[in-house]
């Protein structure tokens, strides 16, 4: 079915804009599942008209001993998810032939089951499938056993208010929502011809526990055993592995103080990381900001927050955000904060590289782009790995402040920022557009002293957001942690979106001192992949190069 594989593929592709998965690819051949960290087995044979359950079985298994080597040979260290029917069976088939652990082989059981199951009796109840907490357990068919003893709304047990609950003697028949569980694949396959949307949904469900390690508990198909136990715990939980104590999508953020802790609720809401770690040397605060991120665990996805005064809380991150640094004193020079700022750097980055060799550093401290500069040479990673948020918060005031004067959401104008994160930030007034109608061609004076309706301003608004803000409220924090937590989305999940983020720009624009400047990027899982050449006119030109002088005329007389 090569022509329905390409079909489903470019569908997909062609809807790649309101995705956030940046490749889909597809083939017959088993190599393009390489190097998958799950698996999920839909394929397999339907049952024909007087065909004995034996014999489909036996045809699954047949196509099974197909798949399953194929997949090993190219992804041995992947989970499987298997949903073709009959699940159970086919589950336990899949264990035989892959010669995994049984904790590696999953079924999607009757995760399904429940979640009919509690749909059915919210509707009988008016309350939200969300708010009904129900189990079915055993066989996903026929046979499967809900267990009306853990009925609950609330705490509420229906079996307290009803013990005829789901017997035969129960006058309000509510054992026929479980048959209405039983028959609902039938009915819909007599309906519309198949399942879809809701064995779908979830074993999406099933795929984010596992991928982002949530530690969920769902009705699914595994090897079961009884065993003797003692504690609460004990009978409660049978552990069938020990868990993977290294995380897929750590972060950690350096300094919890407004900025960091911006950056982490905003992380968190977004569900970009399967481990979040907080580092910083005021314990007291760093205890209560831990503690409270962690009694909100309920309402996100990020299964483990921890927090510590050292350093190895940070191992293994993939990603380290650095929002630590002194303030400036009244009175004090640019060059003095910055330098005290290195000694500070000095005492952190080390100790980050040492327990984190591999990640990518998101620099947001300022002066951020003198500051990203000061990272890359003190850690020794590519400069690539080291990066400044630079000038995207500064391109997002931008954008809104040009669609607060044209009436436009700001996805929907376009504007780009760059150069130094501050006073001298250069506005490319020559790319500024709305779906693709440049505003210079339409007025060619636009951000210029000519300009009459003052486009000119919203840069000087830009430019002044900060100390407006500062001195409404005393600090900025949401605008800058919504724009780290941005760039940490292109990162982590590999978008290749282009960003203005500060990188090393010696060598362009002819610029020849190692500066970190804002330039267009292309960020992914490398950190900095690719940088847009942007055609500058004279005059942005100019403005750029004035940007790195000022920035190197702090930055030479720094010392290591």
């Amino acid at each position: 079915m090569e022509d329905k594989l390409k079909g489903e593929m470019m569908d997909l592709q062609h809807g790649s804009l309101f995705l956030r998965t940046p490749k889909i690819v597809s083939g017959k051949d088993y190599n393009v599942t390489a190097n998958s960290r799950l698996v999920i087995i839909t394929a397999g044979a339907r049952q024909q008209e007087g065909e004995s359950r034996l014999n489909l079985v036996q045809r699954n298994v047949n196509i099974f001993k197909f798949i399953i080597p194929n997949i090993v040979k190219y992804s041995p260290n992947c989970k499987l998810l298997v949903v073709s029917n009959p699940v159970d069976i086919l589950t336990y088939v899949a264990w035989k032939i892959s010669g995994f652990p049984k904790n590696r082989v999953i079924g999607s059981g009757c995760n399904l089951d429940s979640a009919r199951f509690r749909y059915l009796m919210g509707e009988r109840l008016g309350v939200h499938p969300l708010s009904c907490h129900g189990w079915i357990l055993g066989e996903h068919g026929d046979s499967s056993v809900p267990v009306w003893s853990g009925v609950n709304v609330a705490g509420v047990s229906l079996k307290n208010l009803h013990p005829e609950l789901g017997t035969d003697a129960d006058k309000e028949q509510w054992k026929a929502v479980h048959k209405q569980v039983v028959d609902s694949a039938y009915e819909v396959i007599k309906l519309k011809g198949y399942t879809s949307w809701a064995i779908g949904l979830s074993v999406a469900d099933l795929a984010e526990s596992i991928m982002k390690n949530l530690r969920r508990v769902h009705p699914i198909s595994t090897m079961i055993k009884v065993l003797k136990m003692s504690s609460v715990k004990e009978q409660l939980i049978e552990n069938l592995t020990e868990e993977d104590k290294v995380s897929q999508s750590k972060i950690t953020i350096v300094g919890t103080g407004a900025v960091g802790m911006a950056c982490a609720i905003c992380i968190l809401l977004k569900d970009l990381a399967d481990e979040l770690a907080l580092v910083d040397v005021v314990t007291d605060k760093l205890k209560g900001e831990t503690m409270d991120l962690q009694h909100g665990s309920l309402f996100f996805n990020t299964s483990k927050i921890v927090s510590g005064k050292d350093y190895s809380v940070s191992a293994n991150s993939r990603l380290v955000i650095i929002t630590a640094g002194a303030r400036q004193q009244e009175g004090e020079s640019r060059l003095n904060l910055v330098q005290r700022n290195v000694d500070i750097m000095k005492s952190i980055i080390p100790a980050i590289v040492q327990n984190s060799p591999d990640c990518k550093m998101l620099i947001v401290s300022n002066p951020v782009d003198i500051l990203t500069y000061v990272v890359w040479k003190l850690s020794g990673l590519p400069a690539t790995r080291v990066i400044g948020s630079g000038c995207n918060l500064d391109s997002a005031r931008f954008r809104y402040l040009i669609g607060q004067k044209l009436g436009v959401h700001p996805s929907s104008c376009h504007g780009w920022i760059i150069g130094e994160h501050g006073d001298s930030s250069v506005p490319l007034w020559s790319g500024v557009n709305v779906a693709g109608v440049s505003l210079k061609s339409l007025d060619p004076n636009i951000g210029t002293d000519s300009d009459k309706d003052h486009w000119k301003n919203i840069h000087k608004e830009v430019v002044g957001s900060a100390y407006e803000i500062i001195k409404l409220k005393g600090y900025t924090s949401w605008g800058i942690g919504l724009s780290v937590t941005d760039l940490v989305k292109s990162i982590l999940k590999n978008l290749r979106r282009v960003h203005p983020v500060s990188t090393m720009v010696k060598g362009s624009y002819g610029i020849k001192e190692e500066i970190f400047l804002s330039i267009p990027c292309v960020l992914g899982r490398n950190g900095v992949s690719d940088v847009v050449k942007v055609n500058l006119n004279s005059e942005e030109e100019a403005l750029l190069k004035k940007s790195a002088s000022t920035l190197w005329n702090v930055q030479k007389d720094l010392r290591f």
